[in-house]
Protein backbone atom coordinates (compact mmCIF):
# COMPACT_ATOMS: atom_id res chain seq x y z
CA UNK A 1 0.00 0.00 0.00
CA UNK A 2 1.27 3.40 -0.75
CA UNK A 3 1.39 6.29 1.58
CA UNK A 4 -0.87 9.04 0.18
CA UNK A 5 0.87 11.70 -0.78
CA UNK A 6 0.01 14.77 -2.55
CA UNK A 7 1.38 18.16 -4.24
CA UNK A 8 0.00 21.10 -4.65
CA UNK A 9 -0.24 24.61 -4.88
CA UNK A 10 -3.60 25.26 -3.25
CA UNK A 11 -5.90 28.22 -3.39
CA UNK A 12 -6.09 27.81 0.75
CA UNK A 13 -5.48 30.43 2.80
CA UNK A 14 -3.34 30.61 6.10
CA UNK A 15 -2.93 26.65 6.37
CA UNK A 16 -1.50 25.06 9.22
CA UNK A 17 1.94 23.61 8.29
CA UNK A 18 3.72 20.47 9.88
CA UNK A 19 6.88 21.97 10.68
CA UNK A 20 6.08 24.14 14.22
CA UNK A 21 9.18 26.48 13.57
CA UNK A 22 7.89 27.49 10.02
CA UNK A 23 5.10 29.97 9.05
CA UNK A 24 1.50 29.57 7.63
CA UNK A 25 0.87 28.54 4.26
CA UNK A 26 -0.06 31.38 2.22
CA UNK A 27 -2.66 31.26 -1.13
CA UNK A 28 -1.31 29.59 -3.79
CA UNK A 29 2.16 27.98 -1.92
CA UNK A 30 3.51 24.86 -3.48
CA UNK A 31 3.22 22.37 -0.85
CA UNK A 32 3.42 18.60 0.22
CA UNK A 33 0.76 16.84 1.44
CA UNK A 34 0.41 13.38 3.48
CA UNK A 35 -2.70 12.04 4.60
CA UNK A 36 -3.32 11.58 8.36
CA UNK A 37 -5.78 9.61 10.07
CA UNK A 38 -7.06 10.49 13.52
CA UNK A 39 -10.41 9.45 15.25
CA UNK A 40 -12.06 7.72 12.19
CA UNK A 41 -11.51 11.22 10.17
CA UNK A 42 -8.76 11.72 7.26
CA UNK A 43 -7.33 14.98 6.07
CA UNK A 44 -4.00 15.99 5.26
CA UNK A 45 -1.14 17.50 6.83
CA UNK A 46 0.66 20.16 4.90
CA UNK A 47 4.01 21.51 4.60
CA UNK A 48 5.93 23.40 2.23
CA UNK A 49 7.75 22.37 -0.57
CA UNK A 50 11.17 23.50 1.03
CA UNK A 51 10.32 22.12 4.79
CA UNK A 52 10.11 18.21 2.68
CA UNK A 53 13.04 16.68 4.54
CA UNK A 54 15.41 14.26 3.21
CA UNK A 55 13.76 11.01 5.06
CA UNK A 56 10.09 12.14 3.77
CA UNK A 57 11.94 12.47 0.08
CA UNK A 58 13.26 8.95 0.58
CA UNK A 59 10.05 7.47 1.70
CA UNK A 60 8.51 8.90 -0.77
CA UNK A 61 10.98 7.12 -3.57
CA UNK A 62 9.89 3.81 -1.78
CA UNK A 63 6.51 4.25 -2.44
CA UNK A 64 6.49 5.99 -5.94
CA UNK A 65 9.18 4.89 -8.72
CA UNK A 66 9.16 8.86 -10.13
CA UNK A 67 7.48 12.12 -8.78
CA UNK A 68 5.30 12.04 -11.34
CA UNK A 69 3.45 9.48 -10.05
CA UNK A 70 2.65 11.71 -6.85
CA UNK A 71 -1.20 13.23 -7.13
CA UNK A 72 -1.12 16.58 -8.17
CA UNK A 73 1.99 16.66 -10.29
CA UNK A 74 0.40 17.35 -13.32
CA UNK A 75 -2.00 20.21 -12.06
CA UNK A 76 1.97 21.92 -10.78
CA UNK A 77 3.85 24.58 -12.43
CA UNK A 78 6.69 23.51 -14.68
CA UNK A 79 9.16 25.25 -11.96
CA UNK A 80 7.85 23.30 -9.01
CA UNK A 81 7.82 20.20 -10.53
CA UNK A 82 11.34 20.67 -11.94
CA UNK A 83 12.35 21.38 -7.89
CA UNK A 84 10.75 18.00 -7.06
CA UNK A 85 12.41 16.15 -9.68
CA UNK A 86 15.63 18.11 -8.60
CA UNK A 87 14.66 17.18 -4.85
CA UNK A 88 13.75 13.78 -6.05
CA UNK A 89 17.36 12.80 -7.56
CA UNK A 90 19.53 14.84 -5.14
CA UNK A 91 17.52 12.83 -2.26
CA UNK A 92 16.77 16.30 -0.71
CA UNK A 93 15.03 19.89 -1.50
CA UNK A 94 17.19 23.08 -2.80
CA UNK A 95 18.27 24.89 0.46
CA UNK A 96 16.84 27.80 -1.26
CA UNK A 97 13.65 26.94 -1.62
CA UNK A 98 13.56 26.07 2.47
CA UNK A 99 11.55 29.20 3.78
CA UNK A 100 13.61 31.70 6.13
CA UNK A 101 11.73 30.56 9.61
CA UNK A 102 12.43 27.07 8.78
CA UNK A 103 16.09 27.45 8.62
CA UNK A 104 17.73 26.78 12.10
CA UNK A 105 20.58 29.18 11.56
CA UNK A 106 18.44 32.09 10.24
CA UNK A 107 15.79 31.52 12.96
CA UNK A 108 18.89 31.81 16.04
CA UNK A 109 20.27 34.82 13.75
CA UNK A 110 17.14 36.47 14.35
CA UNK A 111 16.55 35.85 18.13
CA UNK A 112 19.98 36.91 18.57
CA UNK A 113 19.10 40.33 16.75
CA UNK A 114 16.27 40.47 19.17
CA UNK A 115 17.86 39.92 22.08
CA UNK A 116 20.25 42.39 21.68
CA UNK A 117 17.90 45.18 20.39
CA UNK A 118 16.07 44.48 23.60
CA UNK A 119 19.49 44.30 25.51
CA UNK A 120 18.24 40.60 27.29
CA UNK A 121 21.99 39.37 26.66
Amino acid sequence: MRLPAELAAKDLNHVQVHNYRCTKLEKGTFRLGSLVEFQDKSSYAWRHWGCTTPKIISNLKVQYFKPSELDGYENLRAEDQAKIVKGWQDGHVDPKDVPLTARKEDAANVLSQINRAFCFT
